[in-house]
């Protein structure tokens, strides 16, 4: 099949989605009870999925650019630039991505959009499977929009056609072809202006009929809840009639975008664009002329704005928990990620954060690969912002996918000294560079549920959560995944503490790995050594126990493990009064042996000055 042949098959695919609107919407006004039914629960159904990811829409969408670029570097070279743009406006955000293109004439692709709990990537109830490279489900990602926006719209490169793939999701073209089926005068004009040329049916199907063609009825109600996801319609891409519009058409055209706020723009075009209305002014309007109100979570919940989602991306905003650092660095395949908040003025604020990857050092052990990652955020204004991690991966775990990242940002500046580092700039030693100390659990972003039990590391690993995304249970699989963490952690202690005989990178090991107090998070308390042994200085009494003295060597990392005087707790049935995380946390560091400690106390306690 040549090029044209598959461009004449695709545009056929508009045919069909026009025909099913057509369909859908004579079939609702018949008020067949089941199809009703049906339309309602649908609708119902996404907002529900959208409630459930309240707070993360923009993660969804970041996960979702993220697999299509990761695919597009698993067919093509790895060392395509995997960059990811979000433009905020006053109207609603721009989404774009290098990776592969977002083919809704994809019968698979279309599919995932508009079905709900199901998706093209993996299954949650399913034994992850050791190849399994994706992050997030695309139909998932795009119904978490529901929290902040209306409507969406997708541009998107696809080899089969001569132009961009043009195609909006929008509730008001189903309630207006109800409406006139139904018999009511509303006006469909501006709806079709845009419409693609081949967006048509044959002879006898037509999506908007004349009002003096059928009987005037009452407009049913299941217009005010009707699903948005459903219903694809093509759109000509030459009459990009909005500033989001426009701006999607000029990031999917080589060389349309203007990146000058950028000291380092982006090296091409996109492959896809999207952009969320926060509002659909056609549909809410139309409601409004036909007097029938939205569904109450519709009407009542916030829209998004523009400052709101800012403070979200920002990395600078204490909003950001969700979109953290780490949280890039875990997803990979990410190397620029740059997002602007423009007003009627034009960019009033920029970010450019680049993510680099160094794993030209390995460390001695064959269960661990080991690189270092290297972040920097180029602010408009501002001096820019670094850190730097070691991140160990376990080598023999893929099921699991468990990870680590260990902060080494104070250290970078005496890094960059020795080594070069591959970043633009690099920071003084004059530079205030902070460690953060302290954090939950990682699905690759943070879990909520696991903020009670904090780590000094960032520990990841595919954990089993809701379809919130935030609740986690102590379960066989959480079970499994904290094991070979557990594993994973006791690994890099004893690699590190051998290397940190030879090498100043590696001396501030493992004392690294070393948790804070979990009973008083207000102040951490300063581990100490008495007697060749480890001691923590915490309030309470441990239950059910049997002491034992232990030496430096045979002393794990403690959590809810240790007391004072070198006496180690070994518990017997664990407290009732722990949560089932905290209990998980247990297994994890536990396990860890320390090695070389008391030739290390020196080297402890320099450490513990870098910390906050």
């Amino acid at each position: 099949m040549d090029v044209s042949e598959e461009q004449v098959e695709a545009i056929d695919e508009y045919g069909t989605w026009y025909e099913k609107l057509s369909s859908e919407a004579a079939t609702i006004t018949n008020g067949v009870s089941d199809d009703v039914d049906k339309l309602k629960n649908n609708g119902n159904t996404e907002r529900l999925l959208a409630e459930n990811h309240t707070g993360r829409e923009l993660l969804e969408l970041i996960q979702n650019a993220r697999d299509e670029i990761v695919a597009a570097k698993d067919e093509a070279d790895d060392s395509l630039a995997g960059e990811i743009y979000i433009g905020v406006h006053d109207e609603g955000l721009v989404v774009a991505n290098t990776g592969d293109s977002f083919d809704l004439l994809d019968e698979e692709v279309e599919r995932a959009v508009r079905m709900v709990g199901e998706s093209n990537k993996t299954d949650d109830d399913e034994e992850l499977e050791p190849t399994t490279n994706t992050v997030g489900h695309i139909g998932v990602g795009l119904k978490s929009i529901l929290s902040i926006g209306d409507t969406f719209e997708v541009w998107s490169n696809v080899d089969k056609l001569a132009e961009p793939l043009r195609v909006r999701y929008s509730r008001s073209y189903l309630s207006a072809a109800i409406a006139r089926n139904c018999g009511r005068s509303v006006d469909s004009q501006e709806l079709k202006s845009n419409f693609h040329d081949s967006f048509q049916g044959d002879s006898e199907t037509e999506l908007f009929p004349k009002p003096n063609t059928v009987d005037e009825q009452n407009v049913p109600d299941v217009v005010g809840g009707i699903p948005l996801f459903w219903y694809p319609v093509a759109l000509d891409p030459r009459t990009a009639d909005s500033e989001l519009a426009r701006r999607c058409r000029s990031l999917v055209s080589n060389g349309e975008s203007d990146f000058g706020v950028f000291d380092d723009p982006p090296t091409k075009s996109f492959t896809t664009a999207l952009f969320i209305e926060f509002r659909d002014d056609q549909w809410r309007d139309l409601l409004s002329e036909l007097g029938i109100e939205p569904e109450k979570d519709l009407d009542e919940k916030p829209r998004g704005d523009r400052q709101s989602v800012w403070e979200t991306l920002s990395i600078d905003s204490e909003r950001s928990s969700s979109l953290d650092v780490e949280t890039l660095i875990h997803f990979q395949g990410i190397d620029d990620f740059y997002i602007e908040n423009i007003g009627d003025e034009g960019v009033e604020a920029a970010e450019h954060w680049s993510i680099r990857r160094d794993g030209s050092e390995s460390v001695p052990h064959e269960m661990l690969n080991y690189e270092r990652v290297f972040v920097e955020a180029q602010i408009e204004g501002e001096s820019p912002t670094y850190r730097c991690f070691d991140e160990f991966e376990h080598q023999n775990a893929p099921e699991t996918d468990v990870s680590v990242l260990v902060d080494r940002t104070p250290e970078l500046p005496v890094l960059a000294d020795t080594v070069e580092i591959p970043l633009s700039s690099s920071p003084s030693p004059d530079d205030e560079l902070e460690r953060r100390v302290e954090y939950p659990l990682h699905l690759y972003y943070p879990i909520d549920a696991t903020s009670e039990g904090r780590f000094p590391f960032c520990l990841h690993g595919r954990f089993r959560v809701a379809t919130n995304r935030q609740d986690f249970s102590d379960d066989e699989k959480n079970c499994r995944v904290l094991e070979r963490g557990s594993d994973l952690i006791r690994y890099v202690g004893e690699t590190t503490a051998e290397l940190s005989r030879d090498s100043p990178w590696w001396e501030v090991y493992p004392w690294l790995l070393l948790p804070p107090d979990p009973q008083n998070r207000s102040r951490h308390r300063i581990p100490s050594m008495r007697r060749n042994s480890w001691r923590i200085v915490r309030p309470g009494s441990m239950m059910d126990s049997q002491i034992r003295r232990v030496s430096p060597l045979e002393c794990p990392l403690p959590y809810r493990r240790m007391s004072s005087s070198g006496r180690r707790i070994r518990s017997g049935k664990e407290s009732k009064r722990l949560l089932p995380f905290e209990r998980i946390s247990n297994r994890v560091t536990s396990q860890i042996t320390i090695q070389e400690w008391a030739q290390r106390r020196k080297l402890f306690q320099r450490e513990h000055r870098c910390r906050r």
